[in-house]
């Protein structure tokens, strides 16, 4: 039998004890005082009583020894890890300062339905998306769930803002992530495409997208109720790395919003109209030329260095 269960068995016993203690008292009470049976019944209902307070102290004292214990426990596994339990706390401390709220190796384990996802599926007011190509949350089939999430969101009247670089700039992207100069574009194009048909038809009001002049330095999901950060790494995807989870209204969910979404460059980010047949056409034909004169480029360096 576990601790906890025999820790509980006691309790229930000292617990009954003090019961039957109290009714042998309140019995003897009620019976004329002269009789030898009301004074056997408060007599048993005192020990009885006087039994189930001293066990219940002695069950604070073991307690009292049993967090001590925990401490010294908490101590070894600190040491052992290199860690003391005062940085312990003082890593829970600041976390909770930040809004911290949980980590997840990747992406992919960050958006199971069990966990933001549920963030994303019970806002009410606004959710905003900042990504690169978004081809890792539109297109991926393990994300289906989110695209579905946000459909039944919009017709809830929950408004959503997609911000994606521009095409163009996707290209100091590529390189690093082992793909051909225009290839990210083309995913940039495809998921403008996506969100067109799939969002932007069932409420074009609400839907607002955003192409960054720039690169990106993380994937987020930014709600009232939580945000969600996934950073960038130089040399490969994102949604393979790291994701961190806020509260809403905390600290960094304030300060992303703030200085992340929807930045306040506005020289540098460009609302598009979906609604428009000549916007993604136009793009795919600057996307198509810009890289014929990427590649251009690329040979000339090559060749310059032999």
């Amino acid at each position: 039998m576990s601790s906890k269960a025999v820790f509980k068995m006691k309790i229930t016993i000292v617990s009954l004890t003090l019961v039957i203690g109290t009714m042998l008292t309140i019995l003897g009470a009620f019976i004329d005082i002269t009789k030898p049976i009301s004074i056997i019944l408060l007599s048993f209902g005192a020990t009885f009583t006087a039994s189930a307070i001293i066990s219940f102290i002695m069950l604070m004292s073991s307690l009292s020894d049993l967090k001590t214990n925990v401490h010294e426990i908490v101590t070894i596994i600190g040491d052992r890890l290199d860690l003391s339990c005062l940085s312990r706390f003082t890593l829970i401390e600041s976390s909770q300062n930040i809004g911290l709220t949980n980590i997840y190796k990747n992406r992919t384990e960050a958006l199971k339905s069990n966990n933001f996802s549920k963030i994303i599926q019970k806002e009410e007011d606004e959710i905003i998306i900042a990504g690169s190509s978004l081809v890792g949350l539109l297109q991926d089939r393990h994300f289906s769930h989110i695209l579905e999430i946000l459909k039944k969101r919009l017709k809830k009247e929950t408004a959503i803002t997609f911000m994606l670089i521009h095409p163009l700039f996707s290209y100091f992207r590529a390189e690093q992530e082992g793909f051909e100069s225009e290839d990210i574009g083309k995913n940039i194009i495809k998921s403008l495409k996506l969100i067109k048909s799939e969002l932007i038809s069932i409420n074009s009001l609400l839907v607002s997208v955003y192409l960054y002049h720039g690169t990106p330095t993380c994937f987020g999901i930014y709600t009232t109720n939580g945000m969600l950060i996934n950073p960038y790494p130089y040399g490969h995807k994102a949604y393979d790395s790291i994701c961190f989870e806020f509260s809403g209204n905390s600290y960094a969910s304030n300060y992303f919003k703030k200085s992340h979404f929807l930045t306040h460059y506005k020289d540098r980010i460009q609302q598009i109209n979906l609604l428009s047949d000549t916007v993604i056409g136009e793009l795919e034909t600057q996307l198509g030329t810009f890289a014929k004169k990427t590649r251009e480029f690329d040979c000339f360096l090559i060749n310059s260095a032999q």
